[in-house]
């Protein structure tokens, strides 16, 4: 069943000089460093990112569009939570100082936001309403209002720092390191 999962949903492809159209491609190459290098253990490499196991055992895939796929191309994973629930659940190791500040920036970064309007083209007497777009734009998920229902804190830093503003007669804004 983990075989079926993993080759279904943790396999990265289609990324290569031949397909230079695949989402993750930039310049020419992949931006998420696929296909991997095979490695005989995990262990961290110079950026404190974990470089994962991926042992050269001469195991492959090859899929319905006859794409091979070996050990390089395998996302990480959770054996147990990708055999659970049969979906792509990317799992990474978090251990560097580089890595959580990624990973609290990732979780913090709030909701996607776009914005479209459907118009005549050319129509110079239309309204721009900036304060209208944000607050239009604005959701808060069922998870993040449940938090916010019972006063949960949405994160915490320690030791908290708070600038505080100094005013001056006739002076600037001083900041003190």
């Amino acid at each position: 069943m983990l075989y079926e999962t993993v080759t279904k949903c943790m396999l990265h492809g289609l990324c290569s000089p031949e397909h230079p159209n695949a989402p993750c491609m930039v310049d020419g190459k992949c931006s998420k460093h696929y296909p991997k290098d095979f490695c005989n253990e995990t262990c961290f490499g110079e950026d404190g990112f974990p470089e994962y196991a991926r042992p050269n055992n001469g195991r492959t895939y090859t899929n319905h569009k006859c794409r091979v796929f070996d050990n390089r191309n395998v996302v990480p994973y959770c054996a147990y939570l990708s055999a659970k629930y049969n979906c792509h659940i990317n799992v990474e190791v978090c251990a560097s100082v580089k890595a959580v500040k990624y990973i609290h920036k990732y979780i913090y970064k709030g909701h996607d936001l776009c914005t479209v309007q459907v118009g005549q083209e050319g129509n110079a007497n239309a309204v721009i309403d900036e304060i209208k777009e944000y607050t239009d734009g604005c959701y808060i998920g069922p998870v993040e209002a449940c938090w916010h229902v019972f006063e949960f804190p949405m994160h915490s830093e320690s030791p908290s720092v708070y600038c505080l503003p100094v005013h001056l007669k006739d002076e600037q804004m001083v900041y003190f390191d």
